[in-house]
């Protein structure tokens, strides 16, 4: 019979424990790196998402900005045939009356 060393306590070994620990390390080791580099694609992703909707918005804003001078054309036409007529009133021409009118 052989006789145990420990009166029948279960429990591991210090080779086993240091085995087990360096495995861990090993492990940690290889993924680390892998879950930076993770990371890092994340980032550039979501900048690169963010480039792509500032583009959008910096589009929409041209457009607005183009829709509203388009909107502000007629008023400027407008500012421009009442100094037409302010001159025709002082130079005494009658012309412009003979003119359709504009509907903008």
């Amino acid at each position: 019979m052989w006789k145990t060393k420990y009166n029948g306590q279960a429990g591991f070994t210090l080779l086993e424990l240091m085995i087990v620990m360096s495995i861990i390390g090993i492990l940690s080791v290889i993924a680390i790196p892998k879950f930076n580099d993770a990371i890092a694609m994340a980032n550039t992703s979501k900048v690169q998402t963010d480039l792509q909707t500032l583009k959008v918005d910096m589009s929409t804003v041209k457009n607005v900005a183009k829709m509203t001078a388009a909107a502000n054309k007629p008023k400027a036409i407008d500012a421009f045939t009442s100094e037409v007529e302010k001159d025709a009133i002082i130079h005494g021409s009658n012309h412009l009356s003979q003119c359709p009118s504009m509907h903008w």
